[in-house]
């Protein structure tokens, strides 16, 4: 019931949509956010199809979020301009007892519908196992 939704002010939650406050920029809109026991954690692409999986942290849903830091640079697109990387998004239900590495997934495609057409391996989600160590932060 979309009457019933209400939208975080900056301070509040409130209606009606255009009341929403910005709480983070230059994110992409497909991202992946959880909480790891200690704050939250979001997971996103680079803005613009970049080739960098990006991970911000927060100690509340509503921010502040942490600037974006860099875990994983996509080799795929390296000198072909017709691939780009996409969707990325964190699964910590897959990660070992929610203390192990977080398994992080993306997808490739081509724009060259044709040159997809004939690698049929290219359109696919890749799986990552990102270290601890590098989610490490505020």
């Amino acid at each position: 019931e979309m009457g019933r939704w209400r939208f975080w002010t900056g301070a509040d939650w409130a209606r009606p949509a255009d009341a929403a406050a910005v709480v983070c920029e230059g994110v992409t809109d497909e991202v992946s956010i959880h909480h790891d026991s200690r704050r939250w954690v979001m997971v996103h692409m680079e803005p613009n199809l970049g080739r960098r999986i990006m991970v911000r942290t927060a100690p509340e849903l509503a921010g502040p979020w942490s600037d974006p830091r860099t875990i994983y640079e996509c080799p795929e697109p390296a000198g072909a301009d017709h691939l780009m990387v996409y969707a990325a998004r964190a699964h910590p239900e897959l990660s070992p007892g929610g203390s192990g590495p977080l398994i992080v997934t993306y997808a490739v495609n081509s724009t060259d519908f044709w040159h997809m057409l004939s690698h049929a391996d290219l359109y696919r989600i890749r799986f990552l196992r990102v270290p601890a160590s590098l989610l490490a932060g505020p």
